[in-house]
């Protein structure tokens, strides 16, 4: 079966996925806030790296030219490995459209020294490009979008696309399986986000068969990939700055004076960055007690000042909820995306206070 899943995680594909593929090199993941985040991994050559381009594109990228350039990113080499060089957050997104990425790098010449061999849709089946089936699904505002790409060599002329199923071997007379029958050049179905997959392509000359998963969006993230996890552990194993900060931060969290409940937001976030590296359950705890004592009186209080502080807070709240998410039971996720849900209303509140007393 030829899957639309393989070494890298697409942007259809759940981040709670990412250990299903311990090598990925290329993550392209979206996010809540209607950006992409883009991380790649490059071994090789490392240090002849003068720059990263990365191009973008809505359909195949099967020429990289400078109208598909979406940025160019020069390395440092003045501060060593660095992990951020090797990241982006895409924010010229549209939420009806599907896009393409692929990353090259370069050197001072501008000589290609490496580059993603997967892009999104791609699957690494040790096959070239034009010989593998493609299905993705993207969640969207109007539906869920699920696009398709046969082999170059097929001569089907449909396509049938089922939800709840992986396999041919599961299809029944089941009219919740179906979706429907389109044709091949139309590449793209929207179907109703009811539908939450898997999601299955079969061609109606049986030869191409495609699944996919649709992506959790459910939750906001602040992605620490195992590629930034072990480059963080290896250097607070080793004597010097990294390890002094470490240990510094350990003992931040422990004699932290906040001058009001609301900075208990920051020693949250920091505990549980603890114990996302360390994943002893105890920095998990404490992450939940300052997320706790972070929310005090901001309801007893109807004062404007009060409640957008606490809204001020959410980002490093939002991270704290991120970094100890697996840690947190299903009750105290609930309470803490009820705070999120409040934060917003707060500045929905807030800002057209403002506007009122402006006019």
């Amino acid at each position: 079966m030829s899957n639309s899943i393989g070494d890298i995680l697409m942007a259809n594909i759940s981040v709670e996925q990412v250990d299903f593929w311990k090598n990925a090199t290329f993550f392209v993941s979206p996010r809540q806030d209607g950006t992409m985040f883009i991380q790649w991994n490059f071994e090789n050559n490392r240090i002849n790296i003068a720059s990263y381009d990365i191009y973008r594109g809505k359909g195949i990228l099967s020429a990289l030219n400078d109208t598909h350039l979406l940025v160019t990113i020069p390395t440092m080499y003045s501060y060593g490995k660095n992990i951020y060089e090797s990241m982006y957050t895409d924010h010229s997104v549209h939420l009806d459209t599907i896009y393409t990425y692929q990353v090259v790098a370069r050197d001072s010449n501008k000589k290609i020294i490496d580059q993603t061999i997967l892009i999104i849709g791609q699957a690494d089946l040790g096959k070239e490009y034009h010989n593998i089936t493609i299905l993705i699904a993207f969640p969207r505002t109007n539906g869920i979008h699920l696009s398709w790409r046969l082999k170059a060599r097929n001569a089907a002329k449909y396509v049938t696309l089922y939800n709840g199923i992986n396999s041919i071997s599961k299809i029944s007379n089941s009219e919740t399986q179906l979706l429907g029958r389109y044709p091949v050049e139309d590449m793209k179905a929207i179907v109703s986000l009811s539908n939450i997959g898997p999601f299955l392509l079969v061609s109606d000359d049986g030869n191409d068969v495609a699944t996919v998963k649709l992506a959790n969006l459910t939750r906001p993230r602040i992605v620490l990939t195992p590629t930034h996890l072990n480059f963080i552990r290896e250097k607070i194993n080793q004597s010097g700055h990294a390890q002094e900060v470490f240990k510094a931060l350990i003992k931040s969290i422990y004699t932290y004076k906040p001058d009001n409940s609301f900075n208990y937001c920051w020693p949250a976030r920091d505990a549980a960055l603890l114990y996302t590296i360390t994943r002893d359950i105890n920095y998990a705890h404490i992450a939940y007690l300052a997320l706790n004592a972070n929310r005090i009186n901001y309801t007893i209080y109807d004062k404007s000042a009060i409640k957008l502080r606490f809204s001020l807070s959410t980002m490093a709240r939002s991270q704290a909820f991120d970094w100890a998410y697996d840690a947190f039971t299903i009750e105290q996720r609930r309470e803490l995306m009820n705070d999120f849900q409040y934060t917003a209303s707060i500045f929905t509140s807030y800002s057209g206070r403002i506007k009122r007393k402006i006019k």
